[in-house]
């Protein structure tokens, strides 16, 4: 299955982690922060095209770093993104997953 990797942006433009996906139907999906999000409990969502939202876990950010790993369903072949959430609904960072970003 192709490997991709897209970087998660914060809401000023900076590099905050990165989100790493492998497969489809499921998809082995892990999620990075090393820098710049406040500590606490966060939402991860999956936005799809059309405005499908799925909740897929959640992450604790602690000292500016935190990870999570898991699976889900991914549509072929169209790009999704990966949110972390904040409890107020803010979207705190964000990463671009496409097909194209095979690593």
């Amino acid at each position: 299955p192709a490997l991709r990797s897209a970087v998660m942006v914060g809401a000023d433009g900076v590099r905050v982690g990165h989100v790493t996906v492998s497969g489809t139907s499921p998809a082995g999906v892990a999620v990075n922060v090393d820098y710049a999000v406040p500590d606490g409990s966060y939402a991860l969502q999956l936005r799809e095209p059309g405005g499908v939202v799925r909740s897929i876990g959640s992450i604790t950010i602690a000292g500016g770093h935190g990870q999570w790993t898991g699976t889900t369903g991914l549509p072929h072949h169209t790009a999704v993104t990966v949110d972390l959430v904040a409890p107020n609904g803010t979207i705190v960072c964000r990463a671009a997953v496409t097909q194209a970003q095979a690593t």
